[in-house]
């Protein structure tokens, strides 16, 4: 049976379509047929190389159709609607679409390996092919909070970053009814999202934000990779003796700083503490005389996808307003080589209509 996959070509770098026969090997589990998926702004950092993820294939966040099951023992059916869960429960740096090959692509093979770190989920509900680019980010935000939470109820909070993923976490908080500021470093970016504001959020340029400074319960970093020290260095500014700050993102440099148990502790292995769920650690930080709190994460889990499937089917209306637009997966290409229009994706996500019948 044959594939259209988005490629990176190996000498030009850029990603184009190549129709690929599927190979059904003795560990193949399950055929999917994918029916949306989400562009990521990693994505689009692996495809302008500031990021060296070697994943030939991108894409991280989507549904698909399971139409043909090889192993009846396995626990899913032909006919299931599953949600793919990038970062593996055993191994983190196993990740789809970042260092094994992603969905973006018409079909894709689920192996036995793929099921034992858990990269294929079956949530009981019912899907809306647009929840495929919200489900895995809103998981990120329902992991967030299930740490902070350990330590105080967030009212007020400060994303610093205006992607995609800033607007999710900045959406869960909104519908729970806290004070949501966002603040970025491109001029023209905030005066756009103040004049598209679809959720009341108040979007400032970093130089600004000194009337709030101390006043905020937790503060999300959703810097890029190249971006992260400086991000870091602000958060820290605006926090104060009890803010939690939480690391959305990774840093290309080492950067530590001490914490109550250790001398020194680098921030990226802060993150990787918490993972999928299986720990919620926050520790509290002594950084040359200031004092906060300071935790993060990577990978979600099932209790996380599940209630943000919740969400997303309670409150619609709400979360619909983040996706920006939608295009067809031929479309896809031009997106990620960077010769599409992406102001849009400054206002929310993009969703990729990948099975030809969805609306």
């Amino acid at each position: 049976m044959q594939t259209l996959q988005l490629v990176r070509d190996m000498q030009s770098h850029r990603f184009q379509y190549t129709n690929t026969y599927l190979k059904e090997s003795v560990n193949a589990e399950l055929l999917i047929e994918n029916i949306a998926a989400g562009v990521c702004g990693t994505d689009l950092e692996i495809a302008n190389a500031s990021r060296s993820d070697i994943a030939n294939i991108l894409g991280h966040e989507g549904i698909g159709l399971i139409v043909k099951n090889f192993n009846k023992g396995n626990g899913f059916n032909v006919g299931d609607v599953v949600v793919y869960n990038p970062v593996s429960i055993l191994d983190q740096d196993r990740i789809l679409g970042h260092s094994i090959d992603g969905i973006f692509c018409k079909k894709r093979m689920i192996s036995t390996e793929d099921l034992k770190h858990g990269h294929i989920l079956k949530i009981s509900g019912e899907y809306q092919s647009w929840y495929a680019c919200l489900l895995e980010p809103l998981a990120v935000a329902i992991f967030s909070e299930q740490i902070i939470l350990k330590h105080c109820k967030p009212q007020t909070i400060l994303i610093l970053g205006t992607g995609a993923i800033a607007h999710v976490i900045a959406a869960y908080y909104l519908r729970k009814n806290a004070s949501v500021f966002m603040a970025g470093t491109n001029k023209h970016r905030i005066t756009l999202l103040n004049e598209n504001n679809k959720f009341g959020i108040q979007y400032y340029e970093f130089d600004r934000l000194s009337l709030f400074m101390n006043d905020f319960d937790a503060i999300f970093s959703c810097a890029t990779r190249a971006k992260a020290a400086q991000y870091f260095d602000y958060a820290k500014k605006m926090a104060n003796s009890n803010t939690v700050i939480n690391l959305v993102n990774g840093f290309n440099n080492e950067v530590f700083v001490n914490v109550e148990e250790q001398e020194s502790l680098s921030v990226n292995q802060i993150r990787r503490n918490n993972f999928s769920g299986a720990t919620s650690k926050i520790y509290e930080v002594n950084d040359n005389g200031k004092n906060y709190f300071l935790t993060g994460q990577r990978g979600s889990n099932q209790q996380h996808f599940q209630q943000a499937l919740r969400e997303l089917t309670i409150f619609p209306e709400h979360y619909q307003k983040l996706v920006a637009r939608s295009i067809e997966f031929s479309e896809l290409a031009d997106l990620i080589n960077g010769e599409a229009q992406l102001e849009l994706s400054h206002f929310g996500k993009i969703l990729v209509k990948i099975k030809d019948d969805i609306l």
